[in-house]
């Protein structure tokens, strides 16, 4: 199943599979675009996983919660935990 949801007010919409269980947040899919972006990045972070991330972040202007200054050198929000 399939849904739509804004984020941050004002936000894009992020289209993510609703699980059938309930409780369980939704799922952000990656997309081409965010692989397409990932790979553009420059190699600050050497954890693949994490450019996608800030792929994603970038493209549906969502924050990223992390205690990574790594992520620093990358034009993406971050909340320090």
């Amino acid at each position: 199943m399939t849904a739509s949801r804004s984020d941050v007010a004002g936000g894009p919409t992020v289209h993510a599979v609703q699980p059938l269980v309930s409780g369980i947040p939704p799922v952000l899919v990656v997309e081409f675009a965010h692989a397409t972006r990932a790979g553009q990045l420059p190699r600050h972070h050497r954890d693949p996983f994490d450019r996608m991330l800030v792929a994603q972040a970038q493209i549906e202007n969502l924050v990223i919660v992390t205690r990574d200054s790594a992520f620093d050198a990358y034009d993406v929000r971050t909340l320090p935990c």
